[in-house]
């Protein structure tokens, strides 16, 4: 392994314990909010391509998920 593949490994692992720790934290954090804001530091740092970091939301089975929160949203209110 190389520098830049271990600083690869080091941002990505402090992304996901920065997040983790805020959900333990302050528990009304918005969850999607966090992994966003993940998602931007990975593709700010190069760790993942921005192409693919939008395949991710056409998956069906987000889609599915999103639509569920939806629903739940709306029986709620």
């Amino acid at each position: 392994m190389n520098l830049t593949e271990n600083f690869q490994i080091i941002i990505a692992f402090t992304v996901l314990l920065a997040v983790f720790a805020t959900m333990q934290l302050r528990r009304n954090a918005p969850t999607e909010v966090l992994f966003c804001l993940a998602l931007v530091v990975y593709v700010l740092f190069g760790l993942i391509e921005p192409e693919q970091a939008w395949l991710g939301f056409a998956d069906p089975g987000v889609i599915a998920i999103a639509g569920l929160l939806i629903v739940s949203a709306a029986l709620r209110s």
